[in-house]
């Protein structure tokens, strides 16, 4: 696959928020506190704050890999390894007592940060391989940089294809059944489906 441009990942990363953020916005409060099979851990909100309050952590990355680093996220501050579902939970806890319009406002300029910083990528930093740590259904190892951004277009549509599983009856919606109708997504989900692996 040809490495895609800084500037196409952008691009998909503003039409795929926009697209999430509508649908984040038709849902009522009870909606919002439904649990998420299979595994009933994060509720919508949940899986919303985690996409709205995630990008601090990929802009750090992007700025690592302009500065030559391929290592990945970093370590912990007190060493330990990097563990992106540990990373996960501890920003949910920090976040979920919040009002989800709030958290949307309170993230919205790291999202706008992020995207900038993207912009500033080389043609050869796209290409360049990066190691991605993993997470507890997939194993870590080495990525081209441009083919990861090119599935974190994806992450919003990912997850609302999850969000969809305690939502059943807003799978019907035509224009969100297209939406997570793509080959990505629908890996992902393939990927995700099995027992965790740590």
């Amino acid at each position: 696959m040809t490495a895609p441009s800084a500037q196409s990942v952008i691009d998909g990363l503003r039409a795929n928020r926009a697209k999430f953020e509508e649908f984040c916005n038709s849902l009522s409060d009870a909606e919002l506190e439904t649990l998420v099979p299979p595994d009933n851990a994060w509720t919508v909100k949940d899986f919303i704050i985690h996409l709205v309050a995630f990008d601090d952590l990929t802009t750090e990355w992007v700025e690592n890999v302009m500065a030559g680093d391929l290592a990945g996220p970093k370590a912990n501050p007190d060493g330990s390894k990097f563990d992106i579902d540990e990373w996960n939970q501890q920003r949910l806890e920090q976040c979920r007592a919040q009002p989800l319009e709030a958290v949307i406002e309170t993230w919205r300029p790291e999202r706008e940060r992020f995207l900038a910083t993207l912009g500033k990528l080389s043609e050869e930093q796209m290409t360049q391989s990066v190691f991605f740590p993993g997470d507890n259904k997939r194993d870590g190892g080495q990525v081209p940089f441009g083919l990861f951004l090119h599935g974190l277009v994806r992450h919003d549509p990912i997850h609302v294809a999850d969000i969809l599983k305690g939502l059943p009856e807003r799978a019907q919606d035509p224009e969100l059944a297209a939406w997570i109708d793509d080959r990505m997504v629908q890996w992902y989900q393939q990927a995700m489906a099995g027992p965790a692996k740590r």
